[in-house]
């Protein structure tokens, strides 16, 4: 299950639950369209994430890869131990930047860009 949130302009994904690869999609599409928006900083909590399939993580990375391009970010927050070995025993754990609180993932973006339309393309 995913709820949208936004405090200044940072987006917030509430993932809960298991994600397997159908979650991903769901969550891959939610931030194209904050893409497509124009919302280019994005954080992705985690705090009720109870299992992620490590296949589906692949699609997180090419989001945070699309976020980067445009000038954006994209973070995680409130990973649990078992979440976090699950990101570093497929290598994903040296892209994201991740966060213990809300407050520290917040803090931690100096600014937002702009993505060109040319970039835009496809979900």
């Amino acid at each position: 299950m995913i709820k949208v949130s936004n405090l200044d302009n940072i987006f917030t994904l509430h993932i809960s639950g298991d994600i397997d690869h159908l979650e991903m999609v769901n969550i891959r599409n939610t931030i194209a369209d904050l893409i497509k928006d124009g919302h280019l900083n994005v954080i992705v909590s985690m705090n009720e994430v109870e299992h992620i399939n490590y296949l589906s993580i692949g699609v997180l990375v090419e989001r945070l890869k699309r976020l980067r391009i445009c000038g954006g970010d994209l973070k995680l927050v409130g990973m649990s131990r078992y979440i976090r070995n699950i990101f570093t025993v497929v290598g994903a754990d040296e892209f994201f930047e991740s966060f213990e609180s809300m407050e520290d993932a917040l803090s931690s973006f100096a600014g937002s860009g702009e993505c060109h339309s040319g970039l835009l393309r496809g979900r």
